[in-house]
């Protein structure tokens, strides 16, 4: 499974990556920010019309979060927001944690995310 948390999403090489986890049957959820998935370069509906689970999250600020938890027990983390910029001009991190309890408070965290967040359906 991976669940990802993030502000800004229009690196198309991730969403390849994606899709084609996907493909081999991995559970792909992924939460956009609103504002951030309303702009013209977010890949928000390219993936979710591939077959991943999006929602979107719209709240009194920005959903900031650049997390991913990978099959519960792995954690991507840090400012690194999937675009051009953050790989090619942008000064960012990427923390690989690999620890099954802080794992477990991600995921959580995740989920309370995913719950909170709405489809793009219940957006409309």
């Amino acid at each position: 499974s991976i669940d990802i948390a993030i502000y800004s999403f229009t690196n198309n090489s991730i969403a390849d990556a994606l899709v084609e986890a996907k493909e081999r049957d991995v559970k792909v959820r992924i939460v956009f920010d609103y504002l951030q998935a309303s702009a013209e370069y977010s890949l928000d509906e390219l993936v979710e019309a591939e077959g991943i689970a999006i929602k979107i999250r719209k709240g009194s600020g920005s959903m900031h979060n650049k997390f991913i938890v990978i099959d519960g027990e792995k954690i991507m983390t840090g400012s690194y927001n999937y675009s051009r910029n953050a790989d090619e001009r942008n000064d960012e991190n990427l923390i690989f944690i690999l620890d099954a309890i802080l794992a477990g408070e991600y995921a959580a965290e995740f989920n309370e995310i995913w719950a909170s967040a709405k489809t793009r359906s219940e957006l409309n």
